[in-house]
């Protein structure tokens, strides 16, 4: 071309045919990795119908230890045994608009009834794909958006109840994830339990991903009981106590010198005393050095902790294929320890009277611990 030519400022055909070839390419567009805790840091939002606050996400400092497992390729089975108010529910959104708009992988997400997962998708997936800007480039809509599925560019989202075995079929994802599954039946039509059925669904993926994460129920036909038995580690979130600098999870210590503690019913005088040390802290002490914490596993061979998964000795390490998670409503600043004591102290008089129900909720759903019924057994 000559110089005049090269000179001349495109016509506004040429400027068009640009802007359809840049639209057309943008599809192929890779985005820089992130793990899950750290895109939600930047794109995710808390909406109002299902938070008391809404605006821009911040992780608590013990949520991006599940949240960068979940989207960690390295590992690939995540169990999650969790009581109330620690925000599972509000990192699986986050996992669900990350695999759409940054990883545009296709998933597939279970709860225990049909009423379940229409409740889910109107109060958490519909309200995060309005407020989430980040996956609005990747939203397709239209007459196939239905409570069961959802269409992206490049991926879908499968939203099923859990009571059929038509809803495990005839779906092939990257992504499985069985939620609350202690609600699901142990063998859902004969077919086979839930979570070997999500686990069928991954058959082919190049980097298949099985997340299980409920609030546990009765001991000895848990769902999550068996898949944290079954993890290559259990992680527990553990804070350096500020009296001896020794690590410690936070325990309730009903049967044990440490963990949770308070003066006869005095539930004011609710402290958390150290294993190894016996000195107490406060939750205002607890959140003041939880920023600090990390998950290690029982026994001590994984750690993770600022984005490494180190061993023992501190040397990098390649993640457990499977990992678990347990964590209890103690570590969430949503809830006041004092009102944990005042909860368990009503329970336990209750159930001196005869009525277990309110501590069985108490150890399920705040301790997120197993519940155990004790029945007369013959002899053998």
């Amino acid at each position: 071309p000559t110089t005049s030519t090269m000179s001349r400022a495109p016509t506004e055909a040429q400027r068009a045919i640009v802007e359809a070839v840049l639209a057309g390419l943008e599809p192929l567009r890779a985005s820089a990795p992130m793990s899950l805790s750290a895109w939600a840091g930047r794109y995710f939002r808390l909406s109002a119908e299902s938070s008391h606050k809404q605006g821009q996400w911040e992780a608590y400092p013990f949520q991006p230890g599940w949240m960068d497992a979940m989207s960690n390729d390295d590992i690939e089975e995540v169990t999650i045994r969790k009581a109330k108010r620690v925000g599972y529910t509000k990192t699986l959104v986050a996992f669900i608009a990350y695999n759409a708009a940054h990883r545009r992988r296709k998933q597939a997400l279970w709860q225990p009834t049909d009423d379940d997962r229409d409740s889910f998708v109107k109060s958490e997936v519909d309200p995060m794909l309005r407020d989430v800007a980040a996956i609005r480039p990747v939203l397709l809509g239209g007459k196939e958006d239905t409570l069961k599925l959802k269409q992206f560019m490049g991926s879908v989202l499968h939203t099923l109840g859990g009571k059929a075995a038509r809803a495990h079929r005839r779906i092939t994802v990257a992504v499985s994830m069985p939620d609350e599954v202690d609600g699901f039946d142990q063998s859902i039509e004969g077919a086979g339990d839930p979570i070997s059925l999500a686990r069928g669904r991954l058959e082919g993926a190049p980097f298949p991903k099985l997340i299980a994460g409920s609030t546990p129920r009765i001991k000895g036909i848990s769902h999550i009981e068996y898949r944290e038995t079954n993890a290559d580690a259990l992680m527990r979130y553990r804070i350096t106590c500020p009296h001896c600098n020794v690590e410690h999870p936070l325990e309730w210590g009903a049967k044990t010198a440490h963990g949770l503690k308070w003066d006869g019913d005095d539930w004011t005088t609710v402290r958390h005393v150290c294993p190894h040390c016996r000195g107490s802290i406060t939750q205002g002490d607890y959140l003041r050095i939880w920023h600090a914490g990390a998950w290690v596993s029982d026994g001590g061979a994984w750690r993770y902790a600022a984005g490494r998964w180190t061993n023992d000795r501190g040397e990098d390490v390649r993640p457990p294929r499977h990992v678990a998670f347990s964590i209890w409503t103690a570590y969430s600043p949503q809830r006041e320890w004092g009102d944990i004591a005042r909860e368990f102290l009503e329970a336990n008089a209750k159930a001196k009277a005869g009525d277990n129900g309110p501590l069985a909720v108490f150890v399920n759903e705040t301790l997120g611990e197993l519940w155990e019924e004790v029945f007369e057994q013959a002899d053998e």
